[in-house]
C-alpha cells in the first residue's frame, strides 16, 4: 500500500464511521480492479469527504493519476 499515515487514516475512517479492514486497505494495480468493498468505501466517502475519497484512492490505487481517481470519484459524490 502507498503510504497512509496514522493520521489520515483516522480522518478516513472518521469520515466512513467505521474501521476499514484489511481486505479494504490492499492495493490494487488500477481502477478497474477495485473490490466491490473498497468501492463501497469510495461511494460512502465522495459525498461527506471528497478529500478523505481521494487519500484513501492514493493509498488503494497508489499508480493511478490523480485526474483519474478525481473522475471515479466524482461519479459517486
Amino acid at each position: 500500500m502507498s503510504e497512509l499515515d496514522t493520521h489520515r487514516l483516522k480522518q478516513i475512517e472518521r469520515a466512513l464511521g467505521r474501521t476499514l479492514t484489511s481486505d479494504e486497505l490492499t492495493p490494487v494495480a488500477g481502477i478497474d480492479e477495485l473490490t466491490a468493498e473498497q468501492v463501497a468505501v469510495v461511494k460512502t466517502l465522495a459525498p461527506r469527504q471528497l478529500l478523505a475519497a481521494l487519500d484513501y484512492m492514493r493509498a488503494v490505487v497508489p499508480d493511478a493519476l490523480t485526474g483519474a481517481l478525481k473522475t471515479f470519484i466524482n461519479q459517486y459524490a
